[in-house]
């Protein structure tokens, strides 16, 4: 009788796991929409933005890059996935490579202050701003398997401030996501005072609910309390075995 109602149960059809309504412009679930971050309208600017992002964060799902594509016009932020670009393949990167004011936003010693720059519009045509999305060593890996990134005018922010994108970990304590990167260079290309507030704006938002739903602020590598995962892993197990000394 056992065998014949187990067999009985094991016909039936397992129940579906209940998917949560997500938001059509954020992507997120109803209950925790950031949409009231976003501009009441797409901002317009002279500068175009091109990123190009590394395919493991696609996955992601707290990234920045959508909170920035919703900020600004379709046409004016474009998104390219891949660790290898080849610029003959994309029409639009193609032509971003040949111009003279197309900057690539990435630190390093030949990168210029970004304050350096004419504002957007002053000379010529409106420039173009190539950003890289990643971790750091992701970032780095692209710069370096994209030799025709290197020879674009590189620039830097001229500015140090705390990132806050809190519920990730940065690398130092001046370290930027990819959004305030990009929200901080179009404040002077395009001589915005609110240009930052309007793109991080989301992002605090995004923060804000996942800390009251349980996410804990991250602090920098390079800050005196960061304990890596491994450290903490290590840490745990030590007070497992001293809680099971104390047991014996």
């Amino acid at each position: 009788m056992e065998a014949g109602l187990l067999a009985e149960l094991s016909t039936l059809p397992a129940d579906q796991p209940t998917k949560r309504e997500a938001c059509h412009r954020c992507r997120r679930p109803l209950r925790v929409c950031i949409c009231d971050c976003f501009p009441s309208e797409p901002i317009r600017t002279n500068t175009s933005v091109i990123i190009l992002q590394h395919p493991n964060e696609e996955s992601r799902c707290l990234a920045t890059v959508p909170l920035l594509k919703e900020c600004l016009l379709p046409h004016k932020c474009l998104v390219l996935r891949g660790k290898r670009f080849n610029s003959s393949k994309n029409q639009v990167l193609q032509s971003a490579m040949r111009a003279p004011n197309t900057y690539l936003l990435f630190p390093g010693v030949k990168a210029i202050d970004i304050h350096t720059l004419p504002p957007a519009g002053v000379h010529g045509n409106p420039p173009t701003l190539i950003a890289l999305d990643g971790t750091w060593s992701q970032a780095k890996g692209m710069y370096h398997h994209n030799p025709q990134l290197g020879r674009l005018v590189q620039v830097q922010l001229g500015v140090e401030c705390a990132s806050e994108y809190v519920i990730r970990t940065q690398p130092t304590h001046t370290s930027l996501s990819t959004l305030e990167c990009v929200a901080h260079a179009l404040a002077w290309l395009e001589q915005s005072s609110d240009m930052v507030e309007s793109l991080v704006r989301p992002l605090r938002g995004l923060c804000q609910h996942q800390l009251d739903h349980g996410a804990v602020v991250h602090v920098s590598k390079d800050h005196p309390q960061y304990v890596s995962r491994w450290e903490n892993k290590s840490q745990e197990l030590n007070k497992e075995e001293e809680n099971n000394s104390q047991t014996e």
